[in-house]
């Protein structure tokens, strides 16, 4: 298992913060007629692995502003992004 140690920095070119991500998280959730705290539940695992692994790689966003932005904790999805693969 490689683990990559390179940081993401979610800055555009002029010093601001990149919140483009936010429109994406809100057509992904208005798409599955859910809301955020609802993938926090453990009957929503399998759509929680799917947004985290959708998120991180149509915007590039860090594992850890993921977390911020998600409520979830760093280390599910550090998990999630390491396996990539769902569960049986």
């Amino acid at each position: 298992m490689e683990v990559s140690q390179d940081v993401c920095m979610d800055i555009t070119e002029n010093g601001e913060l990149d919140n483009s991500y936010e429109a994406q998280i809100q057509e992904f959730l208005q798409i599955r007629g859910i809301a955020l705290v609802d993938l926090l539940g453990p009957e929503w695992l399998e759509t929680r692995k799917e947004f985290i692994l959708w998120l991180k790689e149509n915007t590039g966003i860090s594992g850890r502003k993921l977390a911020e932005v998600t409520g979830m904790n760093r280390a599910t999805i550090r998990k999630i992004i390491i396996n990539k693969q769902p569960t049986s």
